[in-house]
């Protein structure tokens, strides 16, 4: 996997000096002091237990997957009035009804579509809807937890915890999945009719089959198909098998690779073979008998160890080498988000990082080190993430567990932190950040008053219509609220770029370390990685009113005409 992409960054604007307001934070609804309970009311005097999941609809109201007292409850987004929208309190089961007749086994995340439907996974291996009105359904799954690809109650997951819904603009095309664990990637069902509307994707984390499931709707069947995501974008790996006989080739792929093992350059030639036979574990496959092995990873299945049995003309046969199929699995899949043109995102807890679902990337955190670090994608640490919200501007905040922090991360690659609390990795303030050239206002510090307790394992986080950031947080039993507000990262000046592992240029030149240039007023500041491929470029120029006018770029190295004074 490899940093964010370019398609997934904006183009970040022309900025005028830093951004100086801050977020402000409350605890929205909940006890004060981490009181847990099943009790109704406005704000404080509410009581939630242990809130795993959160989520908003078109009128601010917030929902809350309020899994210890096994209930969703619904928050007043204007009055703060916390009521039991559906499931029995302190009853675990699964039972389709409205209101409290509902029951929920676990439920565990939630999500909210534009009509004021909810989604909720439920622990008992089940998705399960409620209508605007307090109706409960299930839609897919069995209480039975397993992995079987099928329509409502045929199919089945294992322990789903993250969902979200895809936009109508990536649901356009037919799903097509099987048993098998097939399907077309961002695939949905189409309408069918003049102006039918078009079907409902669910992306569901599969956390226990360490999957991504999509679920969609049939329209007026009013059944739900589930099928197994898998990435149709990835492209072909083209490998060659090891030339000695003995040799064992380790081949790593992910679920919708297509896969195309050669014959080594010292192989004998077609000439001199009447036949090939490739094997997969020691046992013949069928119709595998060219010279070349295609592959398409739809499951588990295609694992193993693969060889060829060469016949030569004269009777004889030559063994290969072999090659070793394992496939990636995504560590430990807690939270899933979608952002505005559909890209799937993933929080992969025990993988401690934040994953391109759609791209086979890791934008942010390095795979299996755990740690607290501002910086720059794969370059920062976070320390068991479980879930993540995307705004309108896909930037993504993440609910670092661990860490108790929300951490954000932008479309230029910056991973940063909005609110933080002492942490094991993190115990003193400030939290540590690379010394990069950019800088974004203080993250908010919540630490222990006589009035509200510090992050303790946040959980979920969603935002809202305004902007507003509601997070569970989960040990203290409660429901923060942070009111965002819009942050641009500004270029400091170059001489200051000291950062191990990141590299200031100037004129593209690595190692070189830029400085203001008087001829034009500019100055260049770069963030490499380090193999010294240019990841954000900034400027400051001062114009001819003597205002600071500063910029970034993403991806492209700015670079100042000497001769001339002419601009970046």
């Amino acid at each position: 996997m490899g940093p964010i992409t370019e398609s997934k960054r904006h183009n970040p604007p022309i900025i005028s000096g830093a951004a100086t307001s801050e977020p402000i934070t409350q605890i929205f609804a909940g006890s004060l002091t981490g009181v847990a309970g099943s009790q109704n009311g406005v704000g404080n005097g509410a009581l939630f237990h242990s809130p795993t999941g959160v989520g908003t609809d078109a009128l601010g109201n917030v929902y809350v997957a309020d899994n210890g007292n096994f209930t969703i409850r619904k928050i007043n987004g204007l009055t703060q009035t916390v009521t039991t929208f559906a499931g029995t309190p302190g009853v675990a089961g699964v039972v389709d009804a409205t209101g409290t007749q509902a029951q929920f086994e676990d439920p565990v995340k939630l999500t909210v579509d534009t009509s004021g439907n909810l989604y909720v996974t439920d622990n008992a291996s089940l998705i399960r809807m409620i209508t605007p009105t307090g109706t409960v359904t299930t839609l897919a799954g069995s209480t039975h937890p397993g992995y079987q690809d099928g329509t409502g109650d045929g199919a089945q997951f294992s322990d789903p915890q993250g969902i979200a819904i895809l936009p109508p603009s990536s649901s356009s095309t037919t799903s097509t999945g099987s048993s098998t664990g097939t399907s077309t990637g961002t695939s949905t069902g189409t309408g069918t009719g003049t102006g039918a509307a078009p079907a409902t994707v669910l992306v569901v984390a599969d956390t226990g089959n360490d999957l991504i499931r999509e679920v969609t709707s049939n329209g007026a069947a009013n059944t739900w198909t589930v099928t197994t995501y898998t990435n149709t974008t990835s492209a072909a790996t083209n490998v060659t098998l090891l030339a000695s006989p003995t040799a064992n080739l380790p081949i790593s792929v992910f679920l919708g690779e297509n896969l195309v093992i050669n014959l080594p350059g010292t192989s004998t030639t077609s000439a001199s073979t009447a036949t090939y036979q490739w094997y997969q574990n020691g046992m013949p496959l069928i119709q595998q008998t060219n010279n070349t092995l295609s592959l398409t990873i739809t499951d588990s299945s295609s694992a193993g160890t693969y060889y060829v049995i060469e016949t030569l003309t004269d009777g004889s046969t030559i063994q290969s080498s072999s090659a070793t199929i394992t496939i990636e699995t995504l560590g430990s899949l807690r939270g899933v988000a979608v952002d505005t043109s559909g890209n799937i995102y993933a929080a992969e807890t025990s993988s401690s990082i934040i994953g391109s679902i759609t791209d086979n990337s890791d934008i942010a955190g390095i795979s299996g080190q755990t740690g607290y670090l501002d910086g720059i994608g794969t370059t920062a640490l976070l320390n068991q993430p479980s879930d993540l919200t995307i705004d309108a501007d896909n930037n993504i905040y993440v609910a670092d567990t661990d860490n108790n922090s929300i951490r954000k991360i932008t479309p230029y690659g910056f991973v940063t932190t909005v609110a933080w609390s002492p942490s094991a990795a993190s115990p003193v303030w400030p939290p540590p950040q690379q010394a990069l050239n950019f800088s974004e206002p203080l993250p908010i510090m919540i630490t222990a008053t006589e009035n509200a307790p510090p992050l303790s394992n946040p959980s979920a986080l969603t935002i809202d219509y305004a902007g507003n950031l509601f997070i569970a947080d989960t040990s203290n039993n409660c429901i923060r609220k942070i009111v965002l507000v819009p942050t641009i990262p500004v270029a400091l000046e170059a001489s200051s770029v000291t950062t191990a592992g990141f590299t200031a240029n100037w004129d593209t030149v690595p190692g070189a370390n830029p400085t203001a240039h008087p001829s034009s007023g500019y100055y260049l500041s770069v963030a490499t990685d380090q193999n010294f491929n240019n990841i954000l470029s900034g400027y400051t120029h001062v114009d001819a009113t003597g205002a600071t006018v500063n910029g970034l770029d993403v991806g492209n190295v700015l670079t100042c005409n000497v001769a001339n004074g002419t601009s970046p």
